[in-house]
């Protein structure tokens, strides 16, 4: 039977605190052709009473709306739906970019994409949330709650201005959203955020890649090398292949984190570190990928790739 989700309008969510860049990630990535392939409509949450932003993204040849004066995950949470299920009819987008405003609940948002009425024609794809490397510890002060709302409600982090920090600030930041947020894939760099976007929409088309791979360097010339997708692991290959992993055939691997499922309803976490591992039973996983990262250096990804692809069932 064909999956009824695949016809369904997708959703990404550009989340992120006042000023943190958002408008400016959602025109970058449309100028890079991330979503040229696909019918695209971009819908704007502006707090005021005027909508400023969209005026940056008029230029661009895409749909455009917007929902001004209220905040769609509290008070303009009717608006939104009204909004959603007048999209779904009048425009009928392959993807739908959605910025809500920057004081917005994440958790809240994306419980929007849960009811039944906006579940009819939406699926809430990915979340994406940019995080302002030079301001962010001001917005922890003004309002911790709100920041680590939007930091653990995303399934992917960028960092915005970094080249405006010193290396042991985006050291400091990076193991913050870790702890806010663990496994959740991080980008530094607008040009690994675009491949791994890139490829994921690609993925998404064909729909015959059991996942889509994505490569980072971050600092101290560390590499990540990171696995998302809907594949089910064989448990005893995978131990096999955690088994190979300090050979050196992959590279230099400091450390592998992640869940992923094994067949039967069960899922599992990963912690490997300095060549001895730990396996964990999950009590229960919500509707998300399996997602496993790799921190080392000088890391093989097309070796780690077919490896892990020989552990898919």
């Amino acid at each position: 039977m064909a999956d009824m989700n695949l016809n369904k309008i997708r959703v990404n969510i550009i989340s992120g605190f006042l000023g943190a860049g958002k408008t400016t990630l959602i025109q970058t990535l449309i100028e890079h052709g991330i979503y040229s392939d696909s019918k695209l409509m971009v819908l704007e949450n502006e707090f005021g009473r005027v909508d400023i932003d969209s005026g940056l993204l008029e230029r661009l040849d895409v749909e455009l709306d917007s929902i001004v004066s209220s905040c769609i995950c509290c008070s303009g949470a009717v608006t939104l739906q009204d909004k959603l299920s007048d999209i779904a009819v009048r425009v009928a987008p392959r993807y739908l970019l959605l910025e809500p405003t920057g004081v917005a609940r994440l958790s809240d948002v994306k419980r929007i994409f849960c009811s039944a009425r906006v579940k009819e024609h939406y699926r809430l794809y990915q979340i994406i949330t940019v995080v302002d490397a030079v301001n962010y510890a001001d917005w922890l002060k003004v309002s911790k709650g709100l920041f680590e709302d939007q930091v653990r409600f995303s399934d992917i982090l960028f960092i915005s201005k970094s080249a405006c920090c010193e290396q042991k600030e985006l050291e400091r930041l990076c193991s913050l959203l870790e702890k806010i947020h663990p496994h959740c894939p991080v980008f530094i760099n607008e040009s690994s955020l675009f491949d791994y976007l890139k490829k994921d929409v690609m993925n998404e088309a064909s729909n015959g890649m059991p996942f889509i791979t994505v490569f980072n360097q971050i600092p101290n010339d560390f590499e990540t090398c990171s696995f998302e997708g809907k594949g089910v692991l064989d448990l005893f290959k995978f131990e096999q292949l955690l088994g190979r992993l300090n050979t050196g055939i992959y590279g230099d691997i400091y450390r592998l984190k992640g869940i992923f499922p094994c067949g039967g309803g069960k899922w599992h976490s990963i912690e490997y570190v300095s060549h001895d591992y730990q396996i964990t039973d999950l009590e229960f996983v919500d509707d998300i990928p399996m997602k496993l990262c790799i921190i080392g250096k000088d890391l093989t990804m097309n070796a780690l790739e077919e490896s892990l692809r020989n552990c898919i069932v």
